[in-house]
């Protein structure tokens, strides 16, 4: 067996040959995406330190091993009650053959190296599934459900949900969201409205792949941010942007001793290590360098002085990058993180 089963059915624990499994299902499927993307390597390179296909096969299968209550939840979840379900019959994984596992791993590595991939060329997209994954966990009314290898979300229980019906149309659902007029868009209100429209439609499946969700949510938030003033009932985003900005400054301040500042070449850095440690000389974070620190968290401080102790925390052991980081840009990738929780 390549993974133990714990008493509860749940997969824990695995083996290096497991892991060396879904590191070389994740190097061969890397391999076929960056020939397609001339320079992609390059750009993976200079902008995360991911140098060789190990290095990106590493950070793309990082995230399946990431515990909740002792278990790998992102696995576990893809084998849902220690069962796998293979040309239409499904059987417990511990009486089922490796090679149906290994073909079943194959595909989840596929998924999860896809994924990971897109986050690291566009961390917006990123950022706004990290928001939509914070929303179902605190939100019960959504849920996720794997159904053929696919990570659907919807607001039933998967005995109402006829999956052979299509999706509804990414353009349908946006002109309807559009339309709508929130008191406050935030992310778990919109995808709210999202699944009462989408119920309202008898001909549609009504549960929608996760990667369909996100791609409308970004649509919705790059259309709506123009007019968010006139939008919103709420304060607006500028208000919104002048507060923290205030709120910044003044946590910055009131804890000088930690997070201390420096001029450099008529610019204002940030920093909290040793003032002699700083080169300036090395490679700067810029807004996606941050946006990438802060969607790695594995926990997700909304107050803002824990979120800088743990983005410090980080940025001080990254050895290619100066320990400061220009004021304007920390502030700037706080701004967006912020509001895409709101």
């Amino acid at each position: 067996m390549l993974f133990s089963i714990l008493e509860d059915g749940s997969i824990s624990k695995y083996t290096k040959e497991f892991f060396n499994l879904l590191k070389s299902f994740a190097s061969g499927y890397i391999k076929g995406d960056l020939n397609k993307s001339y320079g992609m390597r390059e750009f993976l390179c200079n902008r995360y330190g991911l140098c060789s296909d190990g290095d990106i096969a590493i950070d793309c299968i990082a995230e399946l091993f990431e515990e909740r209550d002792g278990k790998f939840y992102q696995i576990n979840n893809f084998f849902p009650n220690n069962s796998i379900t293979f040309e239409g019959k499904t059987e417990s994984i511990e009486n089922t053959n490796n090679e149906i596992i290994i073909l079943k791993l194959r595909k989840l590595v596929s998924l999860s190296a896809s994924q990971r991939l897109y986050e690291l060329k566009y961390p917006e997209y990123a950022l706004k599934r990290k928001t939509v994954l914070i929303a179902i966990e605190r939100n019960d009314i959504f849920q996720i459900i794997t159904y053929k290898d696919s990570l659907y979300i919807s607001v039933l229980d998967e005995s109402q949900i006829n999956f052979d019906l299509p999706q509804m149309e990414d353009e349908v659902i946006l002109f309807h969201l559009l339309g709508e007029k929130f008191s406050n868009p935030s992310t778990p209100a919109v995808m709210k409205k999202f699944f009462e429209i989408l119920n309202s439609e008898q001909e549609f499946c009504k549960a929608v792949k996760l990667n369909n969700l996100i791609s409308i949510l970004v649509k919705f938030d790059t259309k709506r941010i123009p007019d968010f003033e006139e939008s919103t009932n709420s304060r607006s985003q500028i208000m919104f942007i002048e507060e923290f900005k205030e709120n910044f400054d003044k946590l910055l301040i009131e804890e000088q001793k930690i997070f201390k500042n420096i001029i450099y070449l008529q610019l204002k850095y940030i920093f909290t290590c040793n003032e002699k440690k700083i080169k300036f000389d090395s490679e700067q974070y810029d807004n996606a360098n941050l946006l990438i620190e802060i969607m790695n968290l594995k926990k997700k401080p909304v107050e803002l002085y824990k979120l800088l102790i743990i983005i410090f925390k980080s940025i001080n052991l990254q050895k290619t990058y100066c320990f400061a980081v220009r004021y304007k840009i920390l502030l700037n990738t706080l701004i967006t993180y912020y509001l895409a929780l709101l």
